[in-house]
């Protein structure tokens, strides 16, 4: 009488289908991260924009409504702006908004400074090809 052993262990069929599952998982996993980052760098791009906007929009915005305060002066072409009280100018050079001599924005493609009538001035500013319009009513 012959005793039979009993074969246990990873059968060929077993072994493809944990091989194909690991790559189904893999390759998941790879386009996630893929999708993931590539979105985690367009939100950053949006993110600096928006920080320069609120950056800018801080300062001018103090300015608009500083008590009894309006434009002196405005540039033509509306790369600059001058207030009375304050003697403050806002620049727009070489891709960077100034107040003074002091860089506030950095990365603006263009900014215009324009007035609708004699207490609304109106500001557009593009930057990284997003455009932001923003319209101040003088006190």
């Amino acid at each position: 009488m012959k005793i039979l052993k009993s074969n246990r262990g990873v059968s060929l069929v077993t072994l493809i289908i944990y091989l194909l599952a690991v790559t189904a998982t893999v390759a998941i996993i790879t386009r996630i991260s893929a999708y993931f980052y590539q979105n985690v760098d367009q939100t950053t791009e949006d993110t600096v924009s928006n920080s320069e906007f609120i950056r800018f929009n801080t300062f001018f915005t103090k300015e608009i409504n500083t008590e009894k305060n309006y434009v002196k002066d405005i540039d033509e072409g509306g790369t600059y702006i001058i207030f009375e009280k304050s003697n403050h100018q806002y620049t727009y050079l070489n891709n960077a908004i100034y107040m003074d001599y002091i860089k506030i924005c950095s990365n603006i493609d263009n900014c215009v400074f324009s007035m609708t009538d004699s207490k609304t001035v109106r500001v557009d500013i593009i930057i990284n090809n997003k455009s932001y319009v923003n319209v101040y009513r003088i006190i």
